[in-house]
């Protein structure tokens, strides 16, 4: 059992996910098309695979120190989406703003990917290896609506190695981590999934 392996067994055990499930996959994975990926996972659908990733407010205004205090106005997300569908960055201020009342005006919003060095410093994890669990910062977590309907309940999702897909159920994840759920995400075109690594 790989190092990878063993400290995201530890990460689960602390926090208490029993449905936490592991699996390793091959080198070649994200060069194939979410079909064969669903093979290998041995999911049920294409739409179980997801990812975890941090998204900045380049606009965030705030004290140092606190840039992830407040879930309403935080300099950093975590957003956990299917790999069937892509960010919408204007659902994203939206669902953002909606947190407050009144509602920030839409200048204090900007949304975009973290750079990789903020992301490998908040997540604690490689990139293609980000886990919304064990995170090296606590970071505001949402949750793409989509994800909450699937059935059975469950996603898969990076675990903590490039190579190590986790298995958690929704609603575990859902009682244990509190995330926001909004609708932040569009549908993806299934002809450009199979180019979708990120």
């Amino acid at each position: 059992e790989c190092a990878a392996v063993r400290r995201m067994r530890v990460v689960c055990a602390r926090e208490g996910l029993r449905s936490a499930a592991l699996r390793s996959t091959p080198a070649h994975y994200y060069e194939t098309p979410l079909s064969s990926r669903q093979l290998v996972l041995r999911a049920d659908t294409e739409h179980h695979l997801c990812k975890s990733m941090i998204i900045e407010n380049t606009e965030w205004k705030g004290d140092a120190g606190c840039e992830c205090s407040d879930p309403s106005y935080s300099r950093f997300y975590i957003v956990l989406l299917q790999y069937t569908s892509k960010m919408n960055t204007q659902k994203l201020v939206r669902f953002v703003r909606s947190l407050r009342e009144p509602p920030l005006p839409l200048k204090a919003f900007r949304f975009s990917l973290a750079t990789q060095e903020d992301s490998d410093r908040l997540s604690g994890y490689a990139h293609n290896a980000v886990s919304p669990v064990g995170l090296a910062r606590p970071l505001p977590a949402i949750l793409s609506r989509p994800i909450t309907a699937l059935s059975p309940p469950y996603m898969w999702l990076g675990g903590g190695a490039v190579h190590l897909k986790l298995r958690l159920d929704v609603d575990e994840y859902r009682t244990r981590y509190g995330p926001l759920v909004g609708d932040v995400t569009d549908p993806r075109n299934p002809l450009d999934r199979a180019e979708d690594h990120l």
